[in-house]
């Protein structure tokens, strides 16, 4: 018996949530592994924020899942045409997809900081970043809890009923601090970018991607202004319909956001300003591209210089003709040191002058 279609009428709203979500999570998904890929492509190794991005995109696409499950229970439709058991249904699906909603956001937040404190290169730039990672985390954690028990103990999925607390107000302080955090993620790349070894150019393309997360702000204020007019209705399941939409919408944003800066031509342009040769010496690292850890971890290790490093073959040097440094080298187990010019094929003890100058060869 042929099955039938469900028809995107005014009386059910819901799958033309189910379709945009799912969109927005193909999109979204694709921006994420690209993200990775193209910076595995450069360590050859998953790191923190990789492993933090990949976690926002399944916590994400478990968001969108639960919505659907809403949209299948009740979402979209008149209460009045509703059974008790579809009403109870979407109640727990909605509850899920809120859990999962703010936590998705949280780690997307927490995979920027990290990237943004790979490329801080002062003191000061990095204990913003690590006061607002701390404020992201927070946030998420008191929202979480705030979420899970938001209504009474028995049945704290009953966010339909009269048993819960104030949660237009819970949700407004919950949105205003997402858009502080949001705001800060723009403002603080300006600071760090500023520092780079970088054309004006380049700068201003750099802080203008990071700038683009400002398209996610507006849709927060509108998913606030849409939820507060909803918690008045008395036909949530039909009248959410607005505020589910935007919700999703924004997350997989957000998420996308996050993936931008990670694009090729962005990411060389970052590690062709934050590790120009002398500032990968004075970092600690070898002055060449090739290592096995990300270049641009070393200017989270600003100022902590290595005694002792190994120095790369000359087929490895991303310069055509070495920089001379005034340094003394000697080979492993030698005691008298000899100056050289170009690097060796073996491993070498650099013994750092108090003072580093390079001069054209």
């Amino acid at each position: 018996m042929p099955s039938t279609p469900v028809t995107l009428d005014m009386g059910h709203r819901g799958p033309l949530i189910s379709l945009s979500s799912w969109i927005m999570m193909v999109v979204m998904c694709i921006s994420v592994l690209l993200k990775v890929a193209s910076k595995f492509w450069k360590v050859r190794a998953l790191q923190g924020d990789d492993c933090i991005i990949l976690a926002a995109m399944v916590t994400a696409v478990c968001s969108i899942v639960a919505t659907s499950e809403q949209v299948a229970a009740a979402l979209g439709q008149h209460a009045k045409d509703l059974s008790t058991s579809q009403i109870e249904k979407y109640q727990k699906a909605e509850y899920t997809a809120q859990i999962l909603y703010l936590s998705s956001l949280g780690l997307a937040k927490t995979g920027s900081a990290i990237f943004m404190k790979t490329l801080a290169r002062t003191a000061i730039n990095r204990a913003l970043i690590n006061g607002m990672a701390s404020l992201n985390i927070a946030w998420v954690l008191a929202g979480v809890i705030g979420i899970a028990f938001q209504c009474q103990i028995a049945h704290t999925w009953a966010i339909l009923s009269n048993q819960c607390f104030n949660q237009p107000l819970f949700w407004n302080a919950i949105g205003s601090f997402d858009v502080l955090i949001d705001v800060m993620l723009i403002a603080f790349p300006v600071r760090v970018v500023w520092d780079l070894q970088m054309s004006w150019s380049k700068k201003a393309l750099v802080i203008g991607v990071f700038a683009l997360r400002i398209l996610v702000i507006p849709l927060t204020i509108l998913r606030l202004v849409f939820l507060t007019s909803a918690s008045k209705s008395l036909d949530h399941t039909y009248d959410d319909f607005n505020t589910v939409l935007i919700t999703e919408f924004g997350m997989t944003l957000g998420i996308i956001m996050s993936c931008l800066p990670f694009l090729k031509a962005i990411l060389d342009d970052l590690q062709a300003g934050v590790l120009t040769p002398e500032v990968r010496v004075a970092s600690g690292l070898p002055p060449h591209r090739k290592t096995s850890s990300y270049a641009l971890r070393s200017l989270a290790r600003n100022g902590r210089k290595s005694n002792a490093q190994t120095v790369p073959d000359t087929s490895q040097h991303w310069l055509k003709e070495p920089i001379q440094h005034d340094t003394s080298i000697s080979a492993a187990g030698d005691d008298e040191a000899s100056p050289r010019n170009s690097y060796g094929t073996q491993n070498m003890y650099i013994r750092q002058k108090t003072s580093l100058k390079s001069q054209q060869v």
